[in-house]
């Protein structure tokens, strides 16, 4: 299967709901402000034109991953909290749970810390991810990120229950240096 990064600005909301019903279940406890922002196409709208203006802000870059072979969106990544002065970002990311384990979110992850350190000239990448989020934790690693703590109470669930998140980071010079 061949796939590819896509600008956000080329997706449609349809599609983009889509994903998001479809792995809405598996979301739950990972993306509760996507989930809320998209409970209808029409939501969706609102969503996508929102990320497009934190884009046009500098604030955060989205993505989505899409399979060429049937044009479908198979997944989404989102640089966000971007910071010039540190200069540091966020990663955010998931993957349709039919693509998940064969190395397609692992590979766009390259590809988009390549674009935030050569690009965004980032100095410092890193990513939070809930405990038990295994599969997320093993993408991250295997991209070179490395553990850094372990933030408490640091994410809200859909719930408005507070988790604690294992941080992960990556340093331009580990990365040159790999």
């Amino acid at each position: 299967m061949r796939f590819s990064l896509v600008d956000f600005k080329k997706v449609s909301a349809e599609d983009f709901f889509n994903l998001i019903e479809k792995n809405r279940t598996d979301l739950i406890d990972h993306f509760p402000k996507t989930l809320s922002f998209c409970q209808s196409l029409e939501q969706t709208k609102d969503f996508i034109a929102y990320n497009l203006e934190e884009m046009e802000e500098q604030k955060s870059i989205p993505f989505c991953i899409i399979n060429m072979d049937s044009n479908e969106l198979i997944g989404y990544i989102k640089i966000l909290n971007i910071d010039a002065d540190i200069p540091k970002c966020e990663l955010a990311y998931f993957t349709d749970t039919d693509y998940q384990g064969k190395g397609i979110m692992s590979t766009a992850l390259s590809k988009i810390i390549r674009f935030s350190f050569e690009k965004l000239n980032m100095n410092k990448i890193y990513a939070r991810t809930a405990k038990d989020n295994l599969p997320s934790q093993k993408t991250i690693l295997k991209n070179g990120f490395v553990q850094e703590g372990i933030l408490r109470s640091d994410f809200k669930d859909i719930n408005g229950h507070l988790h604690d998140c294992l941080y992960f980071g990556l340093l331009k010079i580990d990365w040159e240096q790999n």
